[in-house]
């Protein structure tokens, strides 16, 4: 018998975060599903089909809540085999009428979450010499766009990260992509 693949998601509360919980769990995943209440994680959860899934609640932009969330996965599942970086936030505004607080906040959420995500996970992936990791970025990210400064800089990121961690873990047996 085959192990059922187990997928964390962060940011699974709703919209492509709950479309990709849905969607694993209907091939036969055990999926995790994380958001910042066990509320909205929960509703997700109770909408997939099968069983032995996951409500958790995490602030991604908090290293203590991600270590929290890394515990918690490892004494149920004992580890991951995808992890979805795809929790963030949106924000607005140029260079000028953005505030450094909105510049740590989309940093925090949007980028240093996919770090956080990637540096909780990755090793027992390199251990099990297989595992995969995707990030959601966006079309900002690739192209400028007036009065989306942060957001588009941080997804940047996210993609510039992505392809770093895809040339260094390749040959560990670790798939890295990004939306």
């Amino acid at each position: 018998m085959t192990q059922q693949r187990r997928v964390l998601i962060t940011g699974a509360g709703s919209g492509l975060g709950r479309a990709l919980a849905v969607r694993y769990a209907r091939c036969g995943a055990r999926v995790a599903c994380v958001d910042l209440t066990v509320e909205r994680s929960e509703e997700t959860r109770a909408m997939l089909a099968g069983g032995s899934h996951l409500a958790l609640a995490a602030d991604v932009g908090s290293d203590d809540a991600m270590e929290q969330l890394q515990q918690a996965i490892l004494a149920e599942w004992r580890g991951l085999d995808v992890l979805i970086n795809n929790a963030g936030i949106a924000s607005g505004g140029s260079m000028v009428e953005t505030t450094m607080a909105e510049w740590r906040q989309i940093l925090e959420v949007d980028l240093l979450s996919v770090v956080r995500g990637c540096r909780m996970f990755l090793p027992g992936m390199i251990a099990a010499g297989s595992g995969q990791i995707i990030s959601t970025a966006s079309f900002a990210g690739l192209a400028g766009a007036p009065g989306l400064m942060t957001y588009g800089v941080a997804k940047a990121g996210v993609v510039a990260l992505s392809e770093q961690l895809r040339a260094e873990v390749a040959c560990k047996g670790i798939r890295v992509s990004v939306i």
